[in-house]
């Protein structure tokens, strides 16, 4: 140590103040008087000391030496802080990793010559404080590995301030204290300090929108329609190659269509003529305009038309015919369908009796026939199949006519059987409807008594 300093203090701050080293006082490596502005206020961090009230850090430094008498006076045991950037800059190297990175800096750049000024080791033991010239250059962490560069609004710990973790203090390397002219910063260092302005992005070309006759999309079309031109054409040995070049050309300018840098009309007519160009329109008049009208927008199909729908029919088959002739009624057959009676009178025969119950002739023995139970609602005529020849039809008909129409044909069958019954009984000759043809006739029960009489 080069100069006998004081091991107080608050004493050793004066020292520093009377150079014109601006000082404050610290707690370990941070500044002991209390911040006047916490987060969550408007100034935190934005105040510098304009509000007029101490606690703002490296700005609370002074060369007043009552101030300084005070602030000891309040932490004897404080440390001493000194402001870079006023009367010298600092070299922080930081450990055995910044001592080689910074030799090994000047090695390579500055012909391996060492940083001069004032020199402190730390109370780490194994890190110096370089001191040099002020640069005005602004502050810099990690100018070099382990390298730290402390300048304008910045502090460093002083001499014989104690470290915060291991106790010891920092002291003057022999030789080398604040007497000692200050060092200059290595040219290739300053070079790397100095802040470089940002680089101006290049000014983007202007664009112009995506529009029918863009540069790019006439380009592409002339093009194109060029390679459809110049297409090779079948020769000896050797296919053409005019539809494919055609077919390739028409997808990339329809897709530029659908982009909207050309028109969809100019670019079928040039399509056209260059393939007529290429003799494609006359080798193959039918298999050319396909190949390129198939990039077009197909036509929207226009919709089926409904099929009319058929009118229901709602007239009723006559008394006395049968469920398949108003089915045929229904199904379009009308006047032009048969329709059989549902009984047949037999004819009157020399043997047949009259209605007044008498014989007329002989009378043969007639075998034994049992008379058919009489037709009833549930039993009724099984309905004939339709002809093979007549096509089947179905319309769709709503259940609700088809249910009044049901209704009405079994109040006719009804209707028709009560008739028949009424008939049955005065007239034994009248066959219901499905009776097999007899062998024998039914005569009136007075005339079978008569007969069982003579017979005996």
């Amino acid at each position: 140590m080069t100069t006998p300093w004081s091991p107080d203090l608050p004493e050793r701050a004066l020292d520093y103040a009377e150079r014109g080293i601006p000082v404050l006082p610290l707690q370990g490596k941070l500044p002991r008087i209390p911040a006047a502005h916490i987060p969550g206020d408007p100034l935190y961090g934005q105040c510098k000391g304009d509000c007029g009230q101490q606690g703002h850090g490296v700005h609370d430094a002074t060369t007043n030496r009552d101030q300084l008498r005070e602030w000891w006076g309040r932490w004897p045991a404080a440390n001493v802080g000194l402001r870079t950037g006023v009367r010298f800059d600092v070299i922080d190297v930081d450990g055995p990793r910044g001592r080689d990175s910074l030799q090994r800096f000047l090695a390579e750049h500055a012909g391996g010559v060492p940083i001069g000024g004032p020199r402190v080791r730390t109370g780490s033991d194994a890190g110096w404080h370089l001191y040099v010239a002020p640069t005005g250059l602004p502050d810099r962490i990690g100018v070099l590995e382990g390298v730290d560069y402390r300048a304008a609004d910045r502090y460093v710990v002083a001499p014989p301030s104690r470290h915060s973790h291991t106790g010891r203090p920092y002291v003057w390397y022999a030789s080398r204290g604040l007497d000692t002219p200050l060092g200059e910063v290595p040219p290739a260092l300053r070079e790397r300090l100095t802040p470089h302005p940002a680089e101006r992005q290049p000014t983007p070309a202007p664009t112009r929108p995506a529009e029918p006759g863009h540069p790019y999309g006439r380009a592409v079309l002339q093009a194109e329609t060029a390679r459809i031109a110049g297409a090779r054409r079948p020769g000896q040995g050797q296919g053409g190659e005019r539809n494919q070049v055609l077919w390739e050309a028409a997808r990339n300018l329809y897709n530029l269509v659908a982009g909207g840098v050309l028109d969809e009309a100019e670019v079928a007519g040039e399509l056209e003529r260059a393939a007529d160009a290429c003799g494609l329109l006359r080798d193959e008049p039918r298999q050319t305009p396909p190949r390129h009208r198939c990039f077009a927008p197909p036509a929207v199909p226009t919709p089926p038309r409904p099929r009319p729908r058929p009118r229901a029919l709602s007239a009723r088959c006559p008394r006395g015919g049968d469920r398949q002739a108003a089915r045929r009624h229904r199904q379009g057959g009308g006047a032009q369908s048969r329709q059989e009676p549902r009984h047949r009178p037999r004819p009157h025969s020399p043997t047949t009796p009259g209605r007044g119950g008498r014989t007329v002739g002989a009378t043969p023995t007639l075998p034994p026939h049992p008379q058919p139970p009489p037709t009833s609602r549930n039993q009724r005529t099984r309905r004939p199949g339709l002809d093979a020849d007549q096509p089947t039809t179905s319309h769709a008909t709503p259940a609700a006519e088809l249910e009044r129409d049901r209704d009405g044909d079994l109040a006719l069958e009804e209707a028709a059987v009560r008739e028949h019954r009424e008939l049955a009984q005065t007239d034994p000759t009248i066959r219901t409807a499905g009776e097999p043809e007899p062998l024998g006739r039914l005569l009136p029960q007075a005339l079978d008594a008569a007969r069982e009489g003579v017979e005996r």
